[in-house]
Formats: structure tokens, sequence, C-alpha cells
């Protein structure tokens, strides 16, 4: 049941569960199902219950340890704030007139840049995606082991050693290597080699057909309450009596 929700059904099953401690039925089926009880939990010291009824709060560290976290906390920031060079701070980070000067091609320059990025991302992700999901799924298994491997790794990548691969790992090891269209096809490229993994693992399970089972799990999980299943158990009799 979720939490915050219905709480007199909380509390009813709190208070079934309180009379099978009682009358030991919690521990016979406990011990039926999973093994010998503890003991904290045979006396009903275990703090269990549906909601968080009868759960302990953790204890509160010891007041002198919070304080002297607190502590640690005001020394670094009064170092900080005493050791750090402001005006070369300011000059790097908070310079008014640098930030005057960028604008407005800060942001058209950005926005145009980004609209190119992601388009090739995505074409090359797209496509790439679709023909690794193939590639796993075929009676090859050298193509298998190609795609999965391809996945496991780009996956696992952080994106910016991607972007390092593109545009220095390429150039060192295939020399006189240009990758057309600049920085902003090296900048693509890295995106589309990322974007083809993960696209990969979208597309592969959505070709797939579905099995019976997981359609009658579907069927009960829509069924949250009786006049749904009704419905549903009748519409299924009605389209099987036509099929006949």
């Amino acid at each position: 049941m979720r939490k915050g929700h219905n709480p007199e059904l909380v509390k009813m099953t709190n208070q079934v569960i309180a009379q099978a401690r009682t009358d030991g039925s919690y521990k016979r089926i406990y011990e039926k199902w999973i093994g010998p009880m503890p003991a904290a939990a045979a006396a009903g010291r275990d703090g269990r219950g549906c909601g968080g009824a009868g759960r302990a709060d953790p204890p509160a560290p010891p007041a002198a340890l919070l304080g002297g976290q607190y502590g640690i906390f005001v020394v670094v920031v009064v170092l900080f704030l005493a050791l750090a060079d402001w005006g070369t701070l300011r000059l790097n980070f908070a310079n008014w007139d640098v930030a005057k000067s960028l604008f407005p091609e800060i942001i058209t320059v950005g926005l145009r840049n980004t609209a190119v990025y992601t388009a090739v991302g995505f074409g090359i992700g797209l496509g790439g995606g679709l023909l690794v999901a193939l590639m796993r799924l075929s009676s090859v298994p050298p193509y298998r082991w190609f795609a999965t491997s391809y996945i496991e790794i780009f996956r696992g990548l952080p994106l910016l050693l991607i972007f390092i691969f593109v545009g220095v790992g390429v150039p060192l090891a295939f020399p006189g290597t240009n990758i057309p269209g600049g920085a902003a096809g090296q900048a693509g490229l890295a995106l589309g080699l990322a974007a083809t993994a993960y696209m990969a693992e979208t597309i592969r399970p959505g070709s797939r057909p579905s099995r019976r089972g997981s359609w009658r799990r579907r069927v009960r999980s829509a069924c949250r309450t009786p006049a749904r299943c009704a419905r549903s158990s009748s519409r299924r009799r009605s389209g099987s009596s036509s099929r006949r």
C-alpha cells in the first residue's frame, strides 16, 4: 500500500499483525517460510508494521559530536573567506565588462550550436541505434557480441571521454583523417556514438513480440477495482465468442 494513503487500511493491517504476534500465528508463518525467528522479532521489538507504525526513530547523535561538526564547518568557511584572493576571483569570474562584451553572441551562437549538435547527434544515434539493435537481435553470434560490447562500453563511458576519443584519439590512430564538419562534426559524432548505445537498448525491447503472459499481467494490473475486472472479463468473453 502507498505510504500516506488510506490510513484506515494501514491501521487495520497493523491490528491484524499485532494480533498474529499475540496468538503465535505470526511466528508459525515466519518459521515455516523463512526460518528460526530472532528473539527481538518474536518479542515484537523489531518495529515492523505497515505505514511506519511502531518504527523506532534513529538515535540522535551526541550533542558534542554535532557541535564539533558545526564548528569544523564554520572554521572551513572562515578560512576560505580570509585566504581567498577576491580581487583575482572577481577579475576572472565576475568581470562585468567582459560579460557585456559577450552579448548577444553568447546566446545566438550557443543556440545555433546546440541545435546543430543535437540534430547531428540525434541522426547518428537513431541510425546507429537501429543498426546496433538489429545486430543485438541477430542469430549470428559475432554480431551479438559486437553489439553487446558496444552498448556496455559506450553506456559506461562518461561523455567527456568520448569527446576526447573523437577529437584526439581518432586523429592519432588514423593520421590524416579529418572528420567532416570540423568542430561541429566532431561534437555531433561524439554525441551520436553515445546516443547509439542508449537508443539501441530503447529500440531492441520494442521490436520484440509481446508474450501472452505479459499481456495477462498487464490486464491484471489494470484491474484495480472489481468493476474494471468485470468489464475486462466480459470484453474477453465477448471477443472469444465472436471468434468462435
